[in-house]
């Protein structure tokens, strides 16, 4: 559910002139990857869904992995929703996301110190309502507070070394926890349809 109103949140934080790569909800994407002695290491990193490949070849997900050839990467995670019912046919939602934005200060601004003005800027991008997301309304976003900035933020994925340079000057990130209710009726869902892909 929150996939989609996540999608329609982009449009506004891809106008930040600094922003690079903007995602949904990311997904941890888990790759083998072979280390010393013939050992794997599992490697977690977040990705995104590419839902603009226009070609069965393209990649599935877009990797949003601090990158120092990137401006900024900019996405949401998912830390729940309590589904409450109102009656018979219609829900109350509310979702607790997490706002993440890592950034190449020297890409920005090279007079940058930290992410601050960016951050007030995302802040202030941010939609605090959004129209009717079929079948969702009444969608309401308020931001609840900021994570406090530490590594811990990225302890869910399996950084290297070198990815690990990538969270200190001249690059800075930050996350940001919104609150996202909505309403869903259950008489507005409507059948699936079936439609294989053809890749």
């Amino acid at each position: 559910m929150i996939n989609t109103i996540v999608k329609n949140i982009i449009p506004y934080l891809e106008e930040l002139n600094f922003s690079e790569v903007v995602g949904g909800i990311a997904t941890t994407i888990s790759q083998n990857k072979p280390a010393k002695d013939n050992k794997i290491i599992v490697k977690k990193f977040p990705a995104y869904y590419n839902e603009t490949k226009t070609t069965c070849n393209a990649s599935d997900y877009i990797d949003l992995v601090p990158n120092s050839n990137k401006r900024s990467i900019i996405y949401f995670e998912n830390n729940g929703i309590k589904i409450s019912p109102i009656n018979g046919n219609i829900f109350e939602c509310v979702a607790n996301v997490r706002l993440v934005c890592w950034c190449n200060l020297k890409k920005i601004n090279d007079t940058f110190v930290n992410a601050d003005l960016i951050k007030l800027a995302v802040i202030q991008a941010m939609p605090v309502s959004l129209s009717n997301v079929f079948p969702y309304s009444f969608i309401m976003i308020q931001l609840t507070g900021e994570e406090t900035k530490n590594v811990s933020i990225f302890s869910k994925y399996t950084y290297n070394e070198e990815e690990k340079q990538y969270l200190i000057y001249p690059f800075d990130y930050f996350a940001l926890n919104y609150e996202i209710s909505f309403y869903v009726g259950s008489n507005c869902i409507e059948p699936i349809t079936i439609s294989p892909s053809i890749c």
